[in-house]
């Protein structure tokens, strides 16, 4: 393959993969899927991939995007392992997606530090409510227990 070919590739310009089969036509590009047929031509990004599933003893594929839709296409039976490879190989060519992060998530032993304060806080409440402690020693004290 020369240098023009593969640069065509990697800009999506020229499919990496390519099938028809009964008037159905599958391209696999860099960051693309296209299909047509009689219905006209759909386009999936290949980003939104989850997975792939192979019909049995059939020349259809089912493609399920990230957003749970299903997308099933019709590829030749003796191509479906290799349009199945290219998918798996073009995602693996794409740059890696940031993990997600979860800001509300508190780990258990920060939960258990958490309770144990709020534990504190509302024990030095009772004492303020009966007037053992002053609105200062209240305040000091919880912000102690709070880490301020």
């Amino acid at each position: 393959m020369n240098v023009l070919a593969s640069q065509r590739k990697l800009n999506g310009t020229s499919a990496i993969y390519s099938s028809n089969h009964m008037n159905f036509k599958v391209k696999v590009y860099i960051n693309r899927i296209e299909y047509s047929g009689s219905f006209g031509k759909s386009v999936l990004d290949i980003n939104k991939v989850a997975w792939v599933k192979l019909r049995h003893g059939g020349t259809g594929v089912i493609i399920e995007t990230t957003e749970g839709k299903k997308n099933v296409m019709v590829v030749k039976p003796s191509d479906r392992l290799a349009f199945t490879d290219a998918i798996l190989k073009v995602q693996a060519l794409q740059p890696k997606r940031k993990q997600f992060k979860d800001t509300q998530t508190i780990r258990i032993d920060q939960l258990e530090k958490i309770s144990e304060g709020v534990d504190e806080i509302e024990k030095l409440a009772t004492l303020y409510d009966k007037g053992i402690l002053s609105q200062e020693e209240f305040e000091t004290k919880k912000k102690q227990i709070l880490g301020l």
